[in-house]
């Protein structure tokens, strides 16, 4: 892993840590609400590395379409009436965004799944949607 990456992740999982260790001392609804902001933001910041990650290797393998890079790097792109091109940034959820990578995964190394119907992933969703509410 390069330096910037493992530095990168190593910043995530401090932030969880640091999280968790206020959750210990003081179990609040606020601490308790931090705790998921890190770990979410750790699985974000992991899913960007993963997609990137994947991006790098479809690119090298032929495996890539300019389709789905452009999903990848979410983007997508409009026609001005002056026939310009325009690219326009496109955020996906980060359970599109997963769906999105191991769908692209499979088709560079198609024994790989993942199962969708497990408890996991709907604990991820519901976790995404309490750190969504307002």
């Amino acid at each position: 892993m390069p330096d910037l990456a493992h530095s990168f992740v190593a910043i995530l999982i401090t932030d969880i840590i640091d999280a968790r260790a206020l959750l210990s001392s003081a179990n609040t609804p606020v601490n308790r609400r931090h705790v998921v902001r890190a770990t979410l933001a750790a699985v974000e910041g992991l899913a960007w590395y993963c997609r990137e990650h994947i991006r790098e290797v479809a690119s090298q393998t032929g495996d890539l379409t300019p389709l789905a890079d452009m999903a990848l790097r979410e983007q997508t792109y409009t026609v001005t009436e002056q026939g310009e091109i325009l690219e326009q940034v496109r955020y996906l959820s980060l359970s599109t965004s997963i769906r999105l990578m191991v769908k692209q995964a499979t088709q560079i190394a198609p024994p790989f799944r993942v199962d969708f119907g497990e408890t996991g992933w709907k604990s991820l969703k519901d976790a995404i949607a309490i750190r969504n509410r307002t």
